[in-house]
């Protein structure tokens, strides 16, 4: 009889030992499944393909994202080891009194993408599934370039970091070091020297994104399209936050740069805000999901901020050596303002456009409006570039005239070596500097 109940125990044991790695695989799928739907309901990124080849002790995945805004194509395969002790490294678990539900190491490829080595793979995430579902996934890319579509090509150096799942709200949170990266497609160019971005990310009622993030990089540079020149800035910090309350979207955006070098203007320092206030959700939704090179369409965007009755409030400070460069902007729509008709919208309209500058920055603007009106008198381009001489000339002679047209015309007011522009409407009423402005003088 003894002998049978051994058998029989053993039996059990020997069951249980069988179910229970399956039981975890089984639930590993689940998780995976769970999390594959949620990315690909982001907004951001298409998962063109999932599959899960589900085994006893250890299971294979595959899926292929496309993320949209970059016109990028990555292929993850996963291997999981399932719980309660992965058989990669069962010791160090069971050491640990740590059970897992799964242990997923994933590589990662990017069809045209050339690492330094021939053998490493693009990048690699190491993911603990823990016996709640939460996971915790550590991320390593190594440097690389790809070439994408449109003759685009993008190059990054070292990516490390790690990113949290909470499955109860479908939150992401992590962190994320940047070694840098290099984008370019025909004559724009754009850089990111070493950086560091945090997040918190969760779907809204519709799906659409919501949290918050903060950028900090030691550099940006940018190439202006049809131009030779560069904006170049330091220390950058930029946060932004999304928040859903119930049908309205506010979303905020604050920055500030250490340094910044225009091409013919360098700046000491910056700070903005901009923050936007009850926005149609649903029709925000609709616009997240048009493609980048979408057309907008006029109607969205006007319900986008007629529903709801949106407001705006954003402000500009530019250091410069010639004084500080200062700007402000509120508009919001009155009750009436739910409409689609955008006379019925400008009549709805309450705000203000303030603008004040050094003489420096003026002259700049007027030079700026110089040169082009001489480009549109040459559309072929056949007389030289001008020269530094030629262009001393011109701020001489052409400036100064610019700048009192604009002053003789209202756009302008002057203060001692200080331009200022002020714009305020109400009720469908615009005012310039304090003096009645008629809109459809804009149309002769």
């Amino acid at each position: 009889m003894k002998k049978l109940l051994l058998s029989v125990l053993l039996l059990g044991l020997t069951a249980v030992v069988a179910v229970v790695p399956y039981w975890f695989g089984v639930e590993a799928e689940r998780i995976f499944e769970r999390q594959m739907t949620l990315l690909d309901s982001s907004n951001k990124i298409s998962v063109v393909e999932s599959r899960f080849r589900r085994g006893w002790m250890r299971s294979v995945a595959e899926t292929t994202f496309a993320i949209r805004d970059y016109q990028l194509t990555v292929l993850a395969v996963h291997t999981v080891d399932h719980g309660p002790l992965p058989i990669s490294n069962p010791v160090r678990y069971l050491l640990a009194l740590q059970p897992l539900l799964a242990l997923i190491h994933s590589e990662l490829s990017i069809p045209g993408a050339r690492a330094p080595e021939a053998e490493q793979p693009f990048g690699t995430l190491s993911t603990t599934v823990n016996l709640d579902s939460t996971t915790k996934t550590r991320i390593e890319i190594p440097a690389a370039d790809a070439q994408l579509e449109d003759a685009a090509t993008m190059a990054w150096k070292r990516i490390q970091g790690s990113v949290d799942f909470e499955p109860s709200n479908a939150s992401w949170q992590g962190s994320m070091d940047l070694g840098g990266i290099d984008w370019s497609q025909h004559d724009y160019s754009f850089s990111l020297g070493k950086s560091t971005l945090t997040f918190l990310t969760y779907p809204g009622r519709t799906g659409l994104a919501m949290g918050n993030s903060t950028l900090v990089t030691e550099s940006l540079r940018a190439r202006i399209p049809d131009s030779e020149h560069l904006f170049e800035s330091k220390d950058l910090v930029v946060t932004s936050t999304a928040t859903e309350q119930g049908q309205n979207v506010e979303y905020k955006m604050s920055g500030e740069f250490a340094s910044a070098l225009l091409p013919t203007l360098e700046l000491t320092g910056a700070t903005w805000h901009l923050s936007a206030h009850d926005l149609d959700l649903d029709t925000l939704t609709d616009l997240n999901d048009l493609s980048v090179d979408s057309a907008i369409p006029l109607n969205k965007v006007l319900a986008l901020v007629s529903k709801r009755n949106a407001r705006l409030d954003s402000g500009l400070t530019l250091r410069t050596d010639s004084g500080p460069l200062a700007a402000t902007a509120r508009v919001k729509l009155s009750g009436d303002g739910n409409s689609s008709n955008p006379l019925a919208l400008i009549g709805a309209l309450d705000g203000d456009i303030q603008l004040e500058v050094p003489a420096a920055v003026a002259e700049l603007a007027a030079l700026a409006a110089v040169k082009k009106e001489l480009s549109d008198l040459d559309p072929g381009g056949q007389q030289q570039p001008m020269s530094a001489q030629d262009e001393e000339s011109l701020m001489n002679q052409a400036v100064p005239a610019r700048l009192q047209s604009w002053l003789d015309g209202n756009l302008l007011t002057q203060e001692g070596d200080r331009y200022r522009f002020q714009a305020s409407i109400r009720e469908g009423s615009v005012s310039l500097n304090g003096k009645p402005f008629n809109l459809l003088s804009l149309l002769r």
